[in-house]
C-alpha cells in the first residue's frame, strides 16, 4: 500500500429520479427533482471491501418512477414497496459511515444535501466529508465526462462491472478503479490533497 493513503475510506453512489432528457435539462422542467431513490456504498480498508450499505428510498415529490429511470437502474415501482424514507436512510448511512471520508464520482454529497433541504430534513453530514473522486482521474489524464461511476473501469482498460446504475455496484466500480490506480502507482499522494 502506498504512503499517505487513508487506510479506511468509503466509496458511495446515489441513484435519483430521472426522465428522458432530464440530465441534459439539468432537471430544469417543472416538477423534475433529483430525488434520491438509492444510496449504495462500500467501506474499504486498504482498498479491500470490508462492508457494504444499500438502501432504497421512497421519493416524495415524484413517488412514481419514470420508465426511463426503471430501465436505466433496474429499480422498479414494486421494489419501492420496502423502501424507507430519506430521513431514516440519511441517518442510517451517517451511522454506518462512521467519520470516514466519503468519495463519489461526482457531486453525490451535494445531491443528498439538496434532498434533505427539499424535504426540510436535518442533514447529519458535514460538507467536508464529501469528496469528488473525479479530480484524481482527471489528474492522470482521464476525460471524466466520458465515463460514469459505473463505467470508469473501462477508462482503465478493464471490463465494467455488470449492472451500472446500481448504486452499490457503482461504488464498487469506483473502489476497483482506485485499487488499479494504486497498483499502478498512478495516484501517489493524491487522496490526501
Amino acid at each position: 500500500m502506498m504512503q499517505n493513503f487513508p487506510e479506511r475510506i468509503i466509496c458511495f453512489d446515489t441513484e435519483y429520479t430521472a426522465w428522458a432528457g432530464s440530465k441534459e435539462r439539468d432537471w430544469g422542467e417543472e416538477g423534475e427533482f433529483r430525488e434520491v431513490v438509492q444510496i449504495g456504498a462500500v467501506k474499504l480498508k486498504n482498498l479491500d471491501e470490508v462492508d457494504s450499505f444499500s438502501r432504497l428510498i421512497q421519493p416524495v415529490k415524484n413517488p412514481n418512477l419514470s420508465e426511463y429511470f426503471s430501465h436505466l437502474t433496474g429499480i422498479t415501482q414494486e421494489m419501492l414497496a420496502g423502501a424507507i424514507d430519506l430521513d431514516l436512510a440519511l441517518h442510517e448511512f451517517y451511522t454506518w459511515s462512521e467519520s470516514l471520508d466519503l468519495y463519489s464520482y461526482g457531486l453525490d454529497g451535494v445531491v443528498l444535501k439538496e434532498n434533505a433541504e427539499l424535504l426540510r430534513l436535518s442533514f447529519p453530514f458535514s460538507d467536508s466529508r464529501f469528496l469528488d473522486i473525479r479530480g484524481i482521474f482527471r489528474n492522470i489524464g482521464i476525460a471524466t465526462d466520458k465515463y460514469s461511476s459505473g463505467t470508469i473501469l473501462h477508462a482503465l482498460g478493464k471490463k465494467p462491472l455488470p449492472h451500472a446504475h446500481d448504486a452499490v455496484n457503482d461504488a464498487r466500480s469506483i473502489s476497483l478503479a482506485l485499487k488499479i490506480l494504486i497498483e499502478r502507482n498512478a495516484i501517489l499522494g493524491q487522496l490526501e490533497s
